[in-house]
């Protein structure tokens, strides 16, 4: 799953369009993409409370060389980061808030 030529989300929520957001706890995993088609890494988010984003990003799965935390507080919130690996994990570390709208996705060259 590697789109190249344009955006593409690698998660979001709710999952479906006019669902019902998912719940995001602290200690969440969001999962592990495949980002080397992509220069940056984007986001929007809307919470009510706080929320803190763990990125980590690696040449394997897996294997992370790189960290970095981001907090997000009540109200929207835009994400926009480097890509310095292959592959990218998401976790949320700490969550005090009702469940989020969010999306986080791939950029290719701007």
């Amino acid at each position: 799953m590697n789109v190249k030529h344009g955006r593409f989300a690698f998660f979001r929520s709710p999952l479906i369009p006019g669902g019902n957001n998912t719940t995001v706890v602290s200690g969440s995993d969001l999962g592990t993409v495949q980002t080397g088609g992509f220069s940056r890494i984007t986001g929007m988010f809307n919470i009510v409370g706080s929320m803190t984003l763990q990125f980590r990003s690696g040449v394997h799965s897996g294997n992370f060389q790189i960290t970095s935390l981001t907090t997000l507080n009540s109200g929207s919130s835009v994400l926009d980061m480097l890509n310095w690996g292959l592959y990218l994990n998401v976790q949320v570390t700490a969550a005090n808030s009702q469940t989020p709208t969010f999306v986080v996705m791939g950029e290719p060259l701007r």
